[in-house]
């Protein structure tokens, strides 16, 4: 039996854990989410911003699912080394573990450009995670804006505008 390691849970860290699944029915499979929260689709992130949509509703993978096909599905656990010479990985709290193969499918991550006073700005937030948008309307609903700046004109951010303004 091989250990198969997966490094990020969403569409493909998830699609990656279900097509193992079903081509190595015995192995074991290990799907590590440096997010708290249950597998989501992402596409659904401003609908659940502006709570169209549940995360109950967005979620695409949950634990009892992890279960029913014998895949370990561990949340809030960022892998922070690849050993590849003795085939291991490494948790942030120092946990280590062992694969035979490893994926790394852990998308894209949000940059906040490097503009002078804009680092540790009251206010500043990313619209890339469920905990992204939480921490937005907490601080909407604390501090009730009357203003806001989008900066970055692709999808996440047209959708953000969008969000802010309705």
């Amino acid at each position: 039996m091989k250990t198969h390691v997966i490094i990020g849970a969403s569409a493909g860290g998830i699609g990656c854990a279900n097509t193992l699944r079903r081509l190595c029915p015995t192995d074991k499979i290990i799907c590590f989410s440096a997010e708290q929260e249950l597998p989501y689709n992402k596409c659904f992130l401003a609908d659940y911003a502006n709570t169209d949509k549940t995360a109950e509703q967005i979620t695409i993978f949950t634990q009892e699912v992890a279960k029913n096909k014998n895949i370990q599905l561990l949340l809030g656990t960022r892998i922070t080394e690849v050993n590849t010479e003795e085939q291991t990985v490494v948790s942030q709290k120092g946990k280590q573990y062992s694969y035979d193969s490893w994926v790394l499918a852990t998308g894209a991550s949000p940059i906040i450009p490097s503009i002078i006073g804009m680092q540790n700005t009251k206010g500043l937030f990313t619209f890339h995670t469920m905990h992204d948008v939480n921490k937005l309307h907490e601080y909407i609903q604390s501090n009730k804006p009357k203003k806001a700046v989008v900066i970055g004109a692709g999808l996440s951010g047209l959708e953000c505008a969008d969000f802010l303004i309705s």
